[in-house]
């Protein structure tokens, strides 16, 4: 629905008034009220509407339980963020449990009445992340793309994902991401998103296994240093947990993480938002039977060794050859000596869980004790597209490569989360350093990509050239080097020589 605004006509009027002129951030309906939004300060002719609640407070009996829809008539400001979820890695200081709410940036006054909708969901392992990083600033892919973007928070760690078998809800924090969507499904036409064109992007956290395991024993750990007790006393544990203060739940949460640097609390399978056959379902195409565009960065595990030694003052690395990712002719720029605070809390927010490394993309370096092991993240998006394209489903696979000035935080490749800037076009935004010639055009690249698939999932990327995922030839889509904008299409082989098969 496009904005329209109407003006109020005088009875004593011989002739009707005009429309009102569109106004940036008009107010506009929701189911959690009259939403009054504001130009963006990035790109002023984007309306932006920030931290939107989608569902009721997750607190007292909610807490650890499914989330509730927020429902209100009254006229809501959505001019700032909402505070995050409370972290378990790098909690920021605005952290409270009242964190569900949605942010979105549309530009209705040009491009389709009924735009295309791409919703992002945040990494971090599962306990860590927010959506108020600048990097997933929504407003260029709204200016440039004519898509609607919408972000949203979901509950962390142990409030979203407890492991308490005892409860109706292993995993609310899933649970959160699919009430949101259905906000965005029921509303977002009022910023003139289509509610039949809706894509879910994201990183990190999105590709992690679940474990089944015995997690119980996780929330039990919890529930005795809070002196809610054990085993001994099962179910009676979580009004005793519910009564402390989130402050102190994590705290405990803490002080349980066991080996795992990014804590214990993560997914676990329960039948109905998590399985434990994701293989078997895979190959039986029991799965939903939608295009997917799934990939990889070529230094997954770069990440681990930056995050582990310390940060990025520590001593580099040998860098890649000029010849094995630069273009003839192109020099490698000079590396930045240490990222902007803003770039670096983006690394943090990309860590993952910890995970068996050693095979298949981000071999480049290996991962050190107490850093989060990626570098088998790059395994995951070949079985991914491939059990897709063998039931008939599009898939297509990419790696990225890229490696830029305003990006280098001393990592040998592309880090974990390194083209999350280039997604949303918030690389110079982030940084506050000038993208290269080079990396503008990667930008534009990865955007109108990205893009192209929200506005058609099935047609948009073989409109652009990119093929369809095929185990067997050379569709790997490489994306950028070492300061160049290059897009190739490459075999497997050079990426997933310990994959499995």
């Amino acid at each position: 629905m496009v904005y329209t605004l109407l003006c109020l006509v005088s009875v004593v009027a011989v002739l009707p008034q005009a429309p009102s002129p569109f106004q940036v951030g008009a107010t506009v309906k929701t189911t959690s009220g009259q939403s009054q939004g504001h130009p963006s300060a990035w790109l002023p002719n984007v309306s932006e509407y920030l931290g939107i609640p989608y569902a009721q407070p997750p607190v007292s009996s909610l807490r650890f339980s499914a989330p509730k829809p927020y429902n209100s008539t009254s006229t809501f400001t959505a001019a700032k963020f909402s505070p995050n979820c409370p972290a378990n890695v790098a909690s920021p200081r605005n952290a409270t449990i009242t964190c569900l709410t949605v942010n979105v940036w549309s530009k209705p006054q040009t491009g389709e009445k009924k735009k295309a909708v791409m919703v992002w969901i945040y990494g971090g392992g599962f306990n860590t992340g927010n959506s108020l990083s600048p990097a997933y600033n929504g407003a260029r892919l709204a200016e440039d793309e004519d898509v609607v973007l919408v972000s949203l928070n979901y509950r962390i760690n142990i409030f979203g994902f407890h492991g308490a078998r005892f409860l109706p809800d292993l995993n609310p924090g899933l649970l959160d991401q699919r009430l949101a969507v259905e906000w965005v499904r029921d509303n977002i036409a009022q910023s003139s998103g289509d509610p039949s064109r809706i894509i879910l992007f994201g990183q990190s956290a999105r590709s992690a296994s679940p474990g089944a395991a015995n997690c119980s024993s996780t929330w039990y750990a919890a529930s005795r240093a809070l002196n809610c007790g054990g085993e001994e006393v099962g179910g009676k544990t979580v009004e005793c947990v519910r009564g402390k203060s989130w402050r102190d739940v994590l705290a405990a949460v803490k002080s349980v993480g066991g080996t795992n640097p990014m804590g214990a609390f993560g997914p676990k399978a329960d039948g109905k938002t998590v399985f434990a056959d994701y293989a078997a379902r895979r190959a039986a195409g029991n799965f939903i039977r939608a295009p997917i565009l799934v990939g990889a960065t070529d230094d997954e595990g770069g990440l681990s060794v930056i995050t582990g030694r310390g940060g990025a003052s520590a001593p580099k690395g040998p860098p890649p050859s000029v010849s094995s990712s630069s273009p003839p002719g192109v020099v490698p720029p000079p590396a930045a000596k240490a990222p902007p605070a803003s770039l670096w809390s983006v690394v943090i927010n990309s860590m993952g869980p910890a995970k068996a490394g050693g095979a298949g993309i981000g071999r480049r370096q290996t991962a050190v004790p107490k850093a989060p092991d990626l570098s088998g993240i790059g395994c995951g998006p070949h079985s991914a597209a491939l059990g897709r394209v063998k039931n008939g489903v599009p898939a297509w696979r990419y790696v990225y490569n890229g490696v830029w000035p305003n990006r280098d935080i001393e990592s040998e490749g592309a880090w974990h989360g390194a083209d999350i800037g280039l997604q949303f076009g918030t690389t110079e935004f982030l940084s506050k350093k000038p993208d290269t010639d080079e990396e503008k055009k990667m930008v534009k690249t990865i955007m109108r990509a990205w893009s192209a698939f929200a506005k058609d999932p099935k047609e948009g990327l073989k409109k652009l050239g990119w093929p369809i995922y095929d185990e067997n030839k050379p569709t790997v889509i490489s994306l950028g080097g070492r300061n160049h904008a290059s897009v190739e299409f490459v075999d497997r082989k050079a990426y997933d020589d310990n994959c499995p098969a």
